[in-house]
């Protein structure tokens, strides 16, 4: 059986950034655990999928880091569990 490539990450946790990054950079599932009202800014570009023209390429910025992401793989998906209810759709990170 094949490992889930699936990174869990705990907003609070060190190398919270890195994980997000490699699967930005990579095409890698991220899920973020623990998500309460307030979120990292370095967050807010990644989340609009703010794409930024540098030369031919189009990045998205985290943190200070301008990273080339994997079109194919790459995207936003907005779900949670509130107090025991399923929410899907839009829901603001603002």
């Amino acid at each position: 059986m094949e490992e889930s490539q699936l990174h869990i990450v705990d907003l609070k946790s060190k190398d919270m950034l890195r994980k997000i990054e490699n699967g930005i950079v990579y095409g890698l599932p991220v899920l973020l655990q623990d998500v309460l009202e307030e979120l990292d800014p370095a967050l807010e570009p990644v989340l609009a999928k703010a794409l930024i023209k540098v030369g031919n390429r189009e990045v998205l910025r985290l943190g200070d880091k301008e990273l080339d992401y994997n079109k194919e793989t790459f995207s936003v998906c907005r779900e949670a569990f509130i107090f025991g209810r399923y929410l899907k759709g839009s829901i603001s990170f603002s």
